[in-house]
C-alpha cells in the first residue's frame, strides 16, 4: 500500500544495502499544489471562452479521506510528493485542494464545513450527452477537473436520473482510475488519468432504495471535441444562449487542435487545416492501435475523447479475449468498426464548426471527405504497422515495413483469421458483454497463433483450416523474412532477433481476463463493500496497484531493439527497475530510474540523497550476487532530469560510487531477476 505514515518504504522485491544516508523526509509544497487546483480553468478564456462555463459553488467536505493517488501524475504536474508517501501533513493539502461537493437537501448539516470552493463545470455539445447541456457532475478548477462533486446548472430538465444525480460512485472511480493508467501505457495517445480519488463520506440514493458511496474523481482537466459543438435536443434555461457560446467556442477552436512536429502554417487556414489532418491522425492511430491490442471503448462520441486523441470516460470499455463484434451499448458500433469514429470524431464535430465559422475559414476548411480519407489512409498504415509489432518484431522494424505489400498481406490474412465467424452474409452477429465475457470471441484464438508462431511451434490446432493455415503462413514467414533482414543490417544477430520476437509476442498478445468488464465491475462493487465494512482504505489502494502492475506493458522505451521486460515501481517515489533484453547486445540488462527532487535538486536513491552535481560524476557497476568480478555501467542524466543507471546483467548488485567533496561514498543495493518474464529469457 502507498499510504505511508512518515516512514519510509521499502518495497519488499528489493533487497538494500545502505552504506549511508538518512530516510529524506521531503514535504510538498501546499502551495504549488493550491496553485494547481484553483481559480479559472486553464482553457479559460485560451482554447475555450468564458461562455463555455458555469459556476459551481461547493463546500468543503467534513469527513473525507484520500483513497488512492497517482504520485507519479501528481509529480509531473509539479507538485513535488513526500518520499515517504501520503503523510497526514500531505493527505490534508490534498483535502484542502480537493475535498469540495455539491451540497443536496438530505445531506445532514455536519457533512459539510462552511468553507466554500468554486469550481466552473464545462458546457459543451454533440451527440451522448441524454438532456444535458456539459458536465452534470464534474466542475474544473486549474488544471484540474473532478468528476462527481455534485449536480451542476448543466443538467437538462428532462434528464434521467442517471444523468442528473450529480455523483460518481466510488466503484466508478476505482475502474476510472485503473483505466486511465491502462490506457496511458497501452495506446499512442494514452488516456485521461486520474490523480487522486476520495471518498467523500456521502451517497447516491438510487430510485429503487439502493444505496452507493460517492467518490471525487480528481482528473486530468480534458479538452474534447464537444466543446466546440452544439447541444442537439436538450431543453433548458440554456437553451437559448447555447447559439452563441458555441460560436464564441469555434470562433478559438484553431487553438485547441493539435499540431504536427515542426510544421509552420503561413495562415490561420493553413494552421487549422495542418490541426485538423493532425488531429485525425491522432484518433486513427488511437483506435487502429487499440484494435490490434483487443481494446475496445464502447462509448465512441465527440465527449469521451479529447483532441488530443486520448481517451476519457471508461465505464464501458473493456479488453476481449479476441477479435469479435463485442458490444457494450446497443447504440455504439461493435468492435472492428471504424464508420462511427469518422461520424462521430470529424463529420460531428465539425458540423457547428462548419455553421459558426467566419467565411474565411468556411472557404477553405477540409471536407469531411478529406478528412474521411485521411482516417482510412492513417488507420490502415498505423493497423499494418501494430500488427506487425503484435507479431512480435521491434517497433522500429514494424514502422520501416508498414508501406509494403508484404505487410498489407500480414494485414489480410490477419483480419481474415481474427474476424472468422463474427459475420452472417457480413452483417456482425453481435456478442453482448454486459454480463458476461464469452472464453472466445471468434473461431481462431489469434494471440495464441502469434505466441507459438514467434517461438517456433506447429499452429495445426490453433488454426485447422489447412488452406487458411498455409496463407496466414506464407504472409506471416514472409513479413518476418524481410524484418529479419532489417534488423541484420543493424547489426542484431538472427538469434537475438528471434529471443526479441518470441518475447515480445508473448507479452503483447497476453490476454487480459482482468480488464474483461463484466469481471471488473462484479469486482469493484466488492471492492467497496469490503473497504466500507472495515473501513481500511489500503484495500482500495492495493488493488488499484495490483491491476495496474498486472496491467502495464512498457512499449515507450524509446531505444532501439530494447524489449521492456518488466518493471517494479515505487510510485510513491518514482524509483523503478527494468528489466530489458537489448537486441543490439543479445543480452539482459537492468535499468534503473530516479526523478529529480526539484525543491533540494538531488536524486533519492534508495533512501540515500545525492545531489545532482555529485551524481553527474558517479560511475556505476554491477557483479553476480557474491561475485568478485564486476561490469562497467553508464550513469545518465536526460534532458527530463531523471537519473538513470544502466548495468548489463539481471539477477545482480548495483554499485553506485561517487565523490562527495574529498570523501569517497558507495552504496550496494540488488535488483531481483525474481520477475517471471525475466527468468524465462534467463533459460533461453
Amino acid at each position: 500500500m502507498k499510504l505511508i505514515q512518515e516512514r519510509c518504504l521499502r518495497p519488499s522485491s528489493i533487497v538494500f544495502f545502505l552504506w549511508l544516508g538518512l530516510c529524506p523526509l521531503v514535504h510538498a509544497d501546499s502551495k504549488v499544489l493550491q496553485q494547481l487546483a484553483s481559480g479559472v480553468p486553464a482553457y479559460y478564456e485560451r482554447e475555450l471562452p468564458a461562455s463555455s462555463y458555469v459556476e459551481v459553488h461547493t463546500r468543503r467536505l467534513a469527513h473525507a479521506r484520500v483513497v488512492w493517488v497517482d504520485f507519479e501524475l501528481l509529480r509531473e504536474m509539479g507538485v513535488e510528493v513526500p518520499v515517504n508517501g501520503l503523510t497526514f501533513e500531505f493527505e490534508q493539502q490534498l483535502l484542502d485542494a480537493f475535498a469540495f461537493a455539491v451540497p443536496r437537501e438530505q445531506d445532514e448539516q455536519g457533512m459539510f464545513t462552511s468553507e466554500e470552493k468554486t469550481y466552473y463545470a464545462d458546457r459543451y455539445g454533440g451527440g451522448g450527452l441524454d438532456a444535458n447541456f456539459g458536465s452534470g457532475r464534474a466542475g474544473a478548477a486549474g488544471k484540474f477537473q473532478t468528476k462527481g462533486l455534485g449536480r451542476t446548472s448543466l443538467v437538462g430538465e428532462h434528464a434521467d436520473f442517471n444523468h442528473a444525480h450529480g455523483g460518481a460512485s466510488l466503484a466508478e472511480a476505482t475502474s476510472e482510475a485503473t483505466w486511465g493508467q491502462y490506457n496511458q501505457k497501452r495506446l499512442p495517445f494514452g488516456g485521461n488519468r486520474v490523480a487522486l480519488l476520495i471518498d467523500t463520506g456521502t451517497y447516491t440514493e438510487w430510485e429503487d432504495g439502493g444505496r452507493e458511496p460517492r467518490a471525487l474523481i480528481v482528473r486530468q482537466d480534458p479538452l474534447r471535441p464537444a466543446h466546440f459543438g452544439e447541444v442537439l435536443g436538450s431543453k433548458g434555461r440554456l437553451s437559448a444562449s447555447d447559439p452563441e457560446r458555441t460560436r464564441a467556442a469555434v470562433a478559438r477552436f484553431e487553438r485547441a487542435l493539435p499540431q504536427p512536429a515542426g510544421a509552420t502554417a503561413a495562415t490561420r487556414l493553413e494552421r487549422i487545416n495542418l490541426g485538423l489532418k493532425e488531429y485525425v491522425r491522432r484518433i486513427a492511430q488511437q483506435y487502429s492501435t487499440a484494435y490490434a491490442m483487443r481494446i475496445y471503448h464502447g462509448a465512441t462520441s465527440p465527449s469521451n475523447m479529447e483532441v488530443t486523441g486520448r481517451f476519457i470516460d471508461y465505464g464501458t470499455q473493456t479488453t476481449q479475449p479476441g477479435y469479435g463484434p463485442v458490444q457494450t451499448l446497443s447504440d455504439n458500433d461493435p468492435f472492428g468498426k471504424t464508420e462511427e469514429f469518422k461520424a462521430w470524431l470529424i463529420r460531428d464535430f465539425l458540423l457547428s464548426v462548419r455553421k459558426y465559422a467566419d467565411a474565411e475559414v468556411l472557404e477553405g476548411l477540409l471536407s469531411d471527405e478529406k478528412l474521411f480519407e485521411h482516417f482510412d489512409a492513417e488507420y490502415e498504415s498505423h493497423l499494418r504497422q501494430e500488427l506487425a509489432a503484435l507479431a512480435g518484431m521491434p517497433p522500429e522494424l514494424a514502422s520501416a515495413l508498414k508501406s509494403r505489400p508484404s505487410a498489407q498481406r500480414f494485414r489480410d490474412i490477419f483480419k481474415q483469421v481474427a474476424e472468422a465467424g463474427t459475420s452472417v452474409a457480413g452483417v456482425p452477429s453481435v456478442i453482448d458483454i454486459d454480463k458476461r465475457m464469452p472464453e472466445q470471441t471468434g473461431v481462431y484464438r489469434v494471440p495464441e497463433i502469434l505466441t507459438r508462431l514467434a517461438r517456433g511451434e506447429p499452429i495445426e490446432n490453433e488454426l485447422s483450416d489447412a488452406a487458411l493455415r498455409e496463407h496466414f503462413l506464407a504472409a506471416y514467414t514472409v513479413l518476418m523474412q524481410e524484418a529479419l533482414a532489417l534488423a541484420r543490417a543493424d547489426g542484431v544477430s538472427e538469434n537475438a532477433f528471434r529471443r526479441y520476437v518470441a518475447h515480445s509476442a508473448a507479452l503483447r498478445n497476453r490476454v487480459e481476463a482482468e480488464f474483461f468488464r463484466p469481471s471488473m465491475r462484479w469486482e469493484s462493487a466488492e471492492l467497496v463493500k469490503r473497504y466500507k465494512a472495515t473501513g481500511r482504505r489500503e484495500l482500495i489502494w492495493d488493488a488499484i496497484d495490483e491491476q495496474i502492475n498486472v496491467g502495464d506493458l512498457h512499449l515507450d522505451d524509446p531505444r532501439s531493439y530494447q524489449l521492456v521486460l518488466d518493471e517494479k515501481l515505487n510510485r510513491i517515489t518514482g524509483e523503478s527497475y527494468r528489466h530489458v533484453f537489448d537486441a543490439r547486445e543479445n543480452r539482459l540488462k537492468v535499468i534503473y530510474r530516479t526523478p529529480l527532487l526539484d525543491s533540494t535538486q538531488s536524486y533519492n536513491v534508495e533512501e540515500n540523497t545525492i545531489s545532482r552535481s555529485d551524481l553527474e560524476q558517479a560511475r556505476v557497476h554491477s557483479r553476480v550476487h557474491g561475485a568478485k568480478q564486476v561490469e562497467e555501467g553508464t550513469v545518465h542524466i536526460g534532458s527530463d532530469a531523471q537519473a538513470e543507471f544502466e548495468v548489463p546483467g539481471s539477477d545482480v548488485e548495483l554499485i553506485l560510487v561517487w565523490r562527495h567533496g574529498k570523501e569517497k561514498m558507495r552504496i550496494t543495493f540488488a535488483a531481483s531477476a525474481s520477475m517471471g518474464r525475466c527468468e524465462q529469457l534467463l533459460r533461453d
